[in-house]
């Protein structure tokens, strides 16, 4: 249940930043560091609760979302970028299994 939780609070930041945009430059090295952490334990927390086919989808869905309509957005979208490269990370490392 807090699977769904997990993607659902995603989902609505994103869905939140792509709507009302905070309008600040993203900071990049703090986007990647933290999207490298919180990537890992998406991957974590999916794989161990053998939902994967919740995680990998959602994730494969806002990393295409991120790169191909947001591709120039990111720059000024901190929220979105950190979830770009947090479900990057995510979909590479599930691919890795």
């Amino acid at each position: 249940m807090w699977h769904i939780g997990v993607v659902g609070l995603a989902a609505l930041l994103v869905y939140r930043e792509w709507r009302q945009p905070a309008g600040i430059a993203t900071t990049w090295w703090v986007a990647i560091l933290g999207g490298l952490m919180y990537g890992f334990t998406y991957f974590c927390i999916f794989l161990e609760g053998q939902t994967v086919v919740v995680g990998l989808p959602f994730a494969l869905i806002i990393a295409l979302l991120a790169l191909i309509w947001g591709r120039k957005k990111v720059a000024q979208q901190p929220i979105l970028a950190f979830f770009f490269v947090a479900c990057l990370v995510a979909v590479i490392l599930f691919g890795g299994c």
